[in-house]
């Protein structure tokens, strides 16, 4: 006869909407460094999406100082943005696609 047990854990990735699971599902992820930047941010951005992107800067006001529009043709999207032009202090930037958009702060120095 058998005895003992097993435990099995499963972790669902990215379960908004969607046609199922995927071999190749990868977590919704935004990353800019270094923090703080002198003169240029790499940007990473990761999630099951494709297509044009729009990638706009904002200072601590809430005004525009930077506007992109972006390419996405893979599931990681790897950028250098220039800020050598902005004044040091806080920013954020937001990236928005596809009906969705995520928001990370930064700084200049």
């Amino acid at each position: 006869s058998c005895s003992g047990s097993n435990t099995v854990t499963i972790t669902v990735i990215n379960c908004g909407g969607g046609t199922g699971l995927d071999d190749g599902v990868v977590e919704e992820s935004l990353q800019v460094y270094p923090n703080p930047a002198k003169e240029a941010l790499n940007v990473r951005f990761a999630n099951n999406e494709t297509g044009n992107y729009s990638v706009t800067i904002f200072n601590v006001e809430g005004k525009i100082v930077k506007q992109e529009t972006w390419m996405k043709d893979s599931a990681i999207l790897e950028k250098k943005l220039l800020v050598n032009g902005l004044s040091n202090g806080v920013y954020q930037m937001k990236i928005m696609g596809n009906d969705k958009s995520k928001v990370i702060s930064f700084e200049i120095h």
